[in-house]
């Protein structure tokens, strides 16, 4: 059982003001983490850097706080940082994250080679990964594109190899 007189003992000012300082740190780190994936090697540089040198002060206000608020404080401020980050991550990025995911047999060799040429040419994030069932093997593709331009491409990229069985996902 949770032994309730824990409570008595915490100083709820800095209970508040640690939760503020971390979920200002979660917001900021999720910000920076699809800053890492969509934005340019130097915006996410210095977004990575912005949000490490403000960590520091989280670290320094966890030096003086209790067991309780440090726990207490991290876990709600995930919780409501994480959201919140993912929420505003538009305003930053200019448009929600989206990837596109389908599945290619690998019979069909130049459709494979297609997509992953023209991927491959105009930079654009992807992933393949294999599986298989009992009668042939797959190539399950997940793309990622920056923006509009290339979320174009790859649409058309499908509609041109005939895949129509394929999952867009907006984050």
């Amino acid at each position: 059982m949770f032994n309730l007189e824990i409570l008595n003992n915490v100083d709820w000012s800095m209970f508040i003001y640690f939760v503020v300082l971390n979920l200002i740190y979660v917001i900021m780190n999720t910000i920076s983490s699809i800053l890492c994936i969509k934005g340019s090697k130097g915006v996410s540089s210095i977004a990575s850097a912005v949000c490490y040198g403000f960590y520091t002060i989280v670290l320094k206000t966890i030096v003086g706080c209790d067991t309780f608020t440090t726990v207490a404080g991290t876990i709600i401020s995930n919780i409501i940082g994480r959201y919140l980050g993912m929420w505003l991550s538009p305003l930053f990025i200019g448009r929600p994250i989206v990837s596109y995911k389908f599945t290619i047999s690998t019979d069909k060799i130049v459709t494979n080679r297609i997509i992953q040429q023209t991927l491959d040419e105009y930079l654009i994030s992807y992933h393949i990964a294999s599986a298989h069932d009992n009668k042939r093997i797959y190539n399950k593709y997940s793309i990622y594109p920056k923006n509009k331009k290339e979320d174009q491409l790859i649409i058309d990229l499908l509609k041109y190899n005939n895949i129509q069985s394929q999952h867009k996902e907006e984050y």
